[in-house]
Formats: C-alpha cells, structure tokens, sequence
C-alpha cells in the first residue's frame, strides 16, 4: 500500500474490525476518516457510527460523522452530532467552530456567532492553558 492510498487504507482496517465490528474505535475513525476523503460520506458514517458505539464520550466519532453528514446535507443531523460533542465532559473547540459554520450555511447568524465567537474557538481546558503560558497562544 502507498502513502495516500486511502482506499487501501480502508480495506486493511476493515479486515482489522471484521472479527468484532464494534472493539476497535480508532480503526473505524481511520476507516471513515479516509472515506471521508474519498467523498464516500454514507459509508463514513457507518464507521463512525462503529466507533461511537462503544465510546460515547469519544468527541472525535461525533465531529467526524457530524462532517460527513453535513457534507450529504444532513445540516441539522450534523449540528445533532456536534452539539454531542460540545457537551460540558467534552468541550471540544473543533466541534465549536463547525458547528459554528453549518449553522452559518443555515442562516443561522446569531447561534452561529455564539459558536464563533468564543476566546479563539478553544475548550475551557485550552483557554485555561493559554491564560496560564501568559502568551496568548496555546502552548506547543
């Protein structure tokens, strides 16, 4: 298999969750992260669906499949997905901001804003980080 070769990266790691569809998180997120880029977005969603499945609190799983729903239209099921990933045990700056730019393509300014508009899109956890390396970035 070369670099870049998603399709081939896909088939090895379904071959590595075939045993047990659900036991291994990070092979589906790779699985659906290189369908992602190769614009297959339904089967994406499986395998995120896959990964999410044992590990609900896993931010990732909810960003990833909330991207390729939005990119099949699925605006408001993105925003579903996005909103799991915001919630108060994940925070998750990245969720934020995408969430931030659907609602956006929706017209929805004001939510939108709100999402956007947060100290540099970061989680508590960052601006807490940044506050504390007294440089207005995080540290590397």
């Amino acid at each position: 298999m070369q670099l870049g070769d998603h399709a081939g990266a896909v088939s090895c790691l379904d071959r590595g969750t075939r045993m047990d569809l659900n036991s291994n998180t990070a092979a589906c997120l790779y699985a659906g992260s290189a369908l992602q880029r190769l614009d297959r977005h339904a089967e994406s969603i499986i395998r995120f669906d896959r990964a999410i499945r044992p590990e609900p609190q896993h931010a990732d799983g909810y960003i990833l499949k909330g991207k390729s729903l939005a990119k099949l239209g699925g605006r408001n099921g993105a925003i579903s997905c996005l909103d799991r990933a915001i919630r108060p045990e994940l925070d998750n700056a990245h969720a934020h901001r995408l969430r931030g730019e659907i609602l956006l393509s929706l017209g929805r300014d004001k939510q939108a804003k709100a999402c956007l508009d947060r100290p540099y899109g970061w989680s508590r956890a960052m601006r807490m980080q940044t506050a504390a390396s007294g440089t207005g970035h995080p540290p590397d």
